[in-house]
Protein backbone atom coordinates (compact mmCIF):
# COMPACT_ATOMS: atom_id res chain seq x y z
CA UNK A 1 0.00 0.00 0.00
CA UNK A 2 1.52 3.30 -1.13
CA UNK A 3 0.67 6.79 0.08
CA UNK A 4 0.14 9.17 -2.83
CA UNK A 5 -0.45 12.91 -2.52
CA UNK A 6 -3.80 14.25 -3.68
CA UNK A 7 -2.08 16.36 -6.35
CA UNK A 8 -1.53 13.08 -8.22
CA UNK A 9 -4.82 11.33 -7.40
CA UNK A 10 -6.80 14.41 -8.47
CA UNK A 11 -5.13 14.21 -11.87
CA UNK A 12 -5.85 10.48 -12.13
CA UNK A 13 -9.52 10.85 -11.31
CA UNK A 14 -11.86 11.48 -14.28
CA UNK A 15 -12.98 15.10 -14.05
CA UNK A 16 -16.68 14.36 -14.42
CA UNK A 17 -16.48 12.15 -11.27
CA UNK A 18 -14.22 14.40 -9.20
CA UNK A 19 -17.02 15.81 -7.03
CA UNK A 20 -18.64 12.39 -6.58
CA UNK A 21 -15.34 10.85 -5.50
CA UNK A 22 -14.75 13.61 -2.96
CA UNK A 23 -11.81 15.10 -4.83
CA UNK A 24 -13.23 18.61 -5.10
CA UNK A 25 -11.86 21.08 -7.59
CA UNK A 26 -8.54 19.81 -9.05
CA UNK A 27 -7.38 23.44 -9.28
CA UNK A 28 -7.36 23.71 -5.46
CA UNK A 29 -5.30 20.60 -4.63
CA UNK A 30 -3.78 20.54 -1.12
CA UNK A 31 -1.08 18.54 0.63
CA UNK A 32 -3.60 16.01 1.95
CA UNK A 33 -2.69 12.41 1.13
CA UNK A 34 -4.76 9.48 -0.07
CA UNK A 35 -4.17 5.73 0.16
CA UNK A 36 -3.77 4.35 -3.35
CA UNK A 37 -4.16 0.57 -3.85
CA UNK A 38 -2.96 0.34 -7.42
CA UNK A 39 -5.93 1.05 -9.71
CA UNK A 40 -6.97 4.38 -11.14
CA UNK A 41 -10.65 5.33 -10.57
CA UNK A 42 -12.33 4.90 -13.95
CA UNK A 43 -15.28 6.60 -15.60
CA UNK A 44 -17.99 4.70 -17.45
CA UNK A 45 -16.50 5.45 -20.86
CA UNK A 46 -18.23 4.70 -24.17
CA UNK A 47 -19.32 1.07 -24.40
CA UNK A 48 -18.42 -0.66 -27.62
CA UNK A 49 -15.81 1.91 -28.66
CA UNK A 50 -12.73 -0.32 -28.47
CA UNK A 51 -10.41 2.23 -29.92
CA UNK A 52 -11.32 4.88 -27.35
CA UNK A 53 -11.09 2.36 -24.53
CA UNK A 54 -7.66 1.25 -25.77
CA UNK A 55 -6.52 4.89 -25.77
CA UNK A 56 -7.76 5.35 -22.20
CA UNK A 57 -6.06 2.18 -21.03
CA UNK A 58 -2.77 3.33 -22.59
CA UNK A 59 -3.10 6.73 -20.92
CA UNK A 60 -3.78 5.17 -17.53
CA UNK A 61 -0.83 2.78 -17.95
CA UNK A 62 1.52 5.69 -18.80
CA UNK A 63 0.38 7.63 -15.73
CA UNK A 64 0.75 4.58 -13.47
CA UNK A 65 4.30 4.15 -14.76
CA UNK A 66 5.08 7.75 -13.71
CA UNK A 67 3.79 7.06 -10.19
CA UNK A 68 5.66 3.75 -10.01
CA UNK A 69 8.97 5.41 -10.94
CA UNK A 70 8.35 8.29 -8.54
CA UNK A 71 7.87 5.74 -5.78
CA UNK A 72 11.22 4.12 -6.66
CA UNK A 73 13.35 7.23 -7.21
CA UNK A 74 11.57 10.16 -5.53
CA UNK A 75 9.08 8.94 -2.90
CA UNK A 76 9.06 12.40 -1.32
CA UNK A 77 7.38 13.74 -4.46
CA UNK A 78 4.91 10.87 -4.58
CA UNK A 79 3.79 11.34 -0.96
CA UNK A 80 3.54 15.14 -1.28
CA UNK A 81 6.22 16.34 1.12
CA UNK A 82 6.67 20.10 1.29
CA UNK A 83 9.68 22.04 0.04
CA UNK A 84 11.18 19.25 -2.11
CA UNK A 85 14.06 20.37 -4.34
CA UNK A 86 15.36 18.56 -7.42
CA UNK A 87 18.14 19.57 -9.79
CA UNK A 88 17.68 19.68 -13.55
CA UNK A 89 20.04 16.71 -13.85
CA UNK A 90 17.85 14.63 -11.53
CA UNK A 91 14.74 15.49 -13.54
CA UNK A 92 16.57 14.67 -16.79
CA UNK A 93 17.65 11.27 -15.46
CA UNK A 94 14.09 10.53 -14.35
CA UNK A 95 12.53 11.47 -17.71
CA UNK A 96 15.24 9.54 -19.58
CA UNK A 97 14.33 6.40 -17.62
CA UNK A 98 10.65 7.05 -18.27
CA UNK A 99 11.32 7.46 -21.99
CA UNK A 100 13.30 4.20 -22.06
CA UNK A 101 10.38 2.25 -20.58
CA UNK A 102 7.57 3.72 -22.70
CA UNK A 103 6.73 4.08 -26.38
CA UNK A 104 6.97 7.55 -27.91
CA UNK A 105 3.21 8.10 -27.75
CA UNK A 106 2.92 6.86 -24.16
CA UNK A 107 5.90 8.98 -23.14
CA UNK A 108 4.13 12.10 -24.39
CA UNK A 109 1.16 11.31 -22.12
CA UNK A 110 3.48 10.53 -19.19
CA UNK A 111 5.49 13.74 -19.64
CA UNK A 112 2.32 15.85 -19.69
CA UNK A 113 1.07 14.14 -16.53
CA UNK A 114 4.43 14.65 -14.80
CA UNK A 115 4.66 18.33 -15.80
CA UNK A 116 1.16 19.11 -14.48
CA UNK A 117 1.95 17.30 -11.21
CA UNK A 118 5.20 19.24 -10.79
CA UNK A 119 3.34 22.47 -11.50
CA UNK A 120 0.74 21.73 -8.83
CA UNK A 121 3.43 20.72 -6.35
CA UNK A 122 5.26 23.99 -6.99
CA UNK A 123 2.08 26.00 -6.40
CA UNK A 124 0.67 24.20 -3.35
CA UNK A 125 3.67 22.47 -1.73
CA UNK A 126 6.54 24.86 -2.41
CA UNK A 127 8.50 22.43 -4.60
CA UNK A 128 11.58 23.70 -6.42
CA UNK A 129 11.51 21.31 -9.37
CA UNK A 130 12.42 22.14 -13.02
CA UNK A 131 9.61 21.46 -15.50
CA UNK A 132 10.30 18.49 -17.80
CA UNK A 133 10.16 19.01 -21.55
CA UNK A 134 6.87 17.82 -23.03
CA UNK A 135 6.91 16.47 -26.63
CA UNK A 136 4.61 18.21 -29.11
CA UNK A 137 3.15 16.41 -32.14
CA UNK A 138 3.62 18.25 -35.45
CA UNK A 139 1.18 17.45 -38.24
CA UNK A 140 2.75 16.22 -41.47
CA UNK A 141 1.83 17.23 -44.97
CA UNK A 142 -0.53 14.61 -46.46
CA UNK A 143 1.11 12.24 -48.93
CA UNK A 144 0.83 13.20 -52.59
CA UNK A 145 0.92 9.52 -53.63
CA UNK A 146 -2.70 8.43 -53.69
CA UNK A 147 -5.14 6.78 -56.15
CA UNK A 148 -7.01 10.08 -56.53
CA UNK A 149 -3.84 11.92 -57.57
CA UNK A 150 -2.93 9.20 -60.06
CA UNK A 151 -6.40 9.49 -61.62
CA UNK A 152 -5.80 13.20 -62.10
CA UNK A 153 -2.45 12.62 -63.78
CA UNK A 154 -4.05 12.50 -67.26
CA UNK A 155 -5.52 16.00 -66.79
CA UNK A 156 -2.14 17.23 -65.58
CA UNK A 157 -0.42 15.93 -68.70
CA UNK A 158 -2.85 17.92 -70.88
CA UNK A 159 -2.09 21.08 -68.88
CA UNK A 160 1.61 20.35 -69.15
CA UNK A 161 1.41 20.15 -72.98
CA UNK A 162 -0.60 23.39 -73.18
CA UNK A 163 1.92 25.11 -70.90
CA UNK A 164 4.90 24.05 -73.01
CA UNK A 165 3.09 25.18 -76.18
CA UNK A 166 2.44 28.59 -74.63
CA UNK A 167 6.15 29.08 -73.96
CA UNK A 168 6.87 28.74 -77.70
CA UNK A 169 4.64 31.71 -78.53
CA UNK A 170 5.49 35.39 -78.12
CA UNK A 171 5.78 36.00 -74.33
CA UNK A 172 2.96 37.92 -72.68
CA UNK A 173 4.32 40.97 -70.90
CA UNK A 174 1.73 41.00 -68.09
CA UNK A 175 3.29 40.33 -64.63
CA UNK A 176 0.35 38.16 -63.44
CA UNK A 177 0.70 35.87 -66.48
CA UNK A 178 4.44 35.58 -65.98
CA UNK A 179 3.96 34.81 -62.28
CA UNK A 180 1.42 32.09 -63.14
CA UNK A 181 3.89 30.51 -65.55
CA UNK A 182 6.65 30.53 -62.95
CA UNK A 183 4.40 29.08 -60.24
CA UNK A 184 3.05 26.35 -62.56
CA UNK A 185 6.60 25.44 -63.55
CA UNK A 186 7.73 25.34 -59.89
CA UNK A 187 4.88 23.00 -58.93
CA UNK A 188 4.93 20.65 -61.94
CA UNK A 189 8.63 20.60 -62.76
CA UNK A 190 10.23 21.86 -59.53
CA UNK A 191 8.49 19.75 -56.89
CA UNK A 192 6.95 22.68 -54.98
CA UNK A 193 4.26 20.44 -53.48
CA UNK A 194 3.71 21.78 -49.95
CA UNK A 195 0.72 24.15 -49.82
CA UNK A 196 2.28 26.00 -46.89
CA UNK A 197 5.26 26.92 -49.10
CA UNK A 198 3.38 28.56 -51.99
CA UNK A 199 3.08 32.02 -50.42
CA UNK A 200 6.64 31.97 -48.95
CA UNK A 201 7.91 30.94 -52.39
CA UNK A 202 6.26 33.98 -53.97
CA UNK A 203 7.49 36.28 -51.19
CA UNK A 204 11.08 35.05 -51.63
CA UNK A 205 10.79 35.68 -55.38
CA UNK A 206 9.27 39.14 -54.86
CA UNK A 207 11.99 40.13 -52.38
CA UNK A 208 14.64 38.61 -54.65
CA UNK A 209 15.86 36.40 -51.80
CA UNK A 210 17.36 33.99 -54.31
CA UNK A 211 20.60 32.76 -55.78
CA UNK A 212 21.09 31.97 -59.47
CA UNK A 213 24.12 30.30 -61.04
CA UNK A 214 24.85 28.08 -64.03
CA UNK A 215 23.32 25.05 -62.26
CA UNK A 216 19.99 26.40 -61.06
CA UNK A 217 18.01 28.83 -58.93
CA UNK A 218 17.66 28.67 -55.16
CA UNK A 219 15.00 30.52 -53.09
CA UNK A 220 15.19 31.03 -49.33
CA UNK A 221 11.65 30.77 -47.95
CA UNK A 222 10.39 31.68 -44.47
CA UNK A 223 6.93 31.09 -43.02
CA UNK A 224 5.51 31.97 -39.59
CA UNK A 225 4.22 29.10 -37.48
CA UNK A 226 3.58 28.49 -33.77
CA UNK A 227 5.60 26.70 -31.10
CA UNK A 228 2.71 24.29 -30.40
CA UNK A 229 -0.78 23.43 -31.58
CA UNK A 230 -3.52 25.89 -30.61
CA UNK A 231 -5.56 24.06 -27.95
CA UNK A 232 -9.15 23.07 -28.57
CA UNK A 233 -12.01 24.65 -26.64
CA UNK A 234 -12.04 21.70 -24.23
CA UNK A 235 -8.28 21.96 -23.64
CA UNK A 236 -8.56 25.71 -23.00
CA UNK A 237 -11.29 25.06 -20.44
CA UNK A 238 -9.20 22.45 -18.64
CA UNK A 239 -6.12 24.67 -18.56
CA UNK A 240 -8.19 27.55 -17.21
CA UNK A 241 -9.35 25.28 -14.35
CA UNK A 242 -5.76 24.39 -13.56
CA UNK A 243 -4.73 28.04 -13.63
CA UNK A 244 -1.68 27.27 -15.74
CA UNK A 245 -1.68 30.56 -17.66
CA UNK A 246 -0.69 34.00 -16.37
CA UNK A 247 -3.46 36.48 -15.70
CA UNK A 248 -4.71 38.15 -18.85
CA UNK A 249 -3.56 35.41 -21.24
CA UNK A 250 -5.25 32.40 -22.79
CA UNK A 251 -3.85 29.20 -24.32
CA UNK A 252 -4.80 30.51 -27.76
CA UNK A 253 -2.94 33.82 -27.39
CA UNK A 254 0.24 32.78 -25.58
CA UNK A 255 1.46 30.51 -28.39
CA UNK A 256 4.89 31.81 -29.39
CA UNK A 257 5.36 32.52 -33.11
CA UNK A 258 8.43 30.96 -34.71
CA UNK A 259 9.89 31.19 -38.20
CA UNK A 260 10.24 28.04 -40.29
CA UNK A 261 12.92 28.23 -43.00
CA UNK A 262 12.96 26.12 -46.15
CA UNK A 263 15.07 26.28 -49.30
CA UNK A 264 13.68 25.55 -52.74
CA UNK A 265 16.08 24.63 -55.54
CA UNK A 266 15.40 24.02 -59.24
CA UNK A 267 17.90 22.86 -61.86
CA UNK A 268 18.16 25.10 -64.93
Amino acid sequence: MTVIASIWTDLLRPRRNAAQDGGGDPATATAETTTYKGEVPEGKGHRGDKRLESFRQGRRAARRKVLSLLGEHHPELLSGQRGVTLSREEVSRFTAELQRLLSSYSYKTAAQFLAIGFEKGTESLGWRVPMPAVPVAIAREPSTISPENFRGLGRLRKLERKFLESLEREPDGRPDVRLGQLLFSAIVFGGLLSKSCLEPWWEALRKRDLHVDDKGVCLNMAAEAFSGPVPTKTARKRRALRGTHPEGTTPATDQKPVLLYRRWFAIL
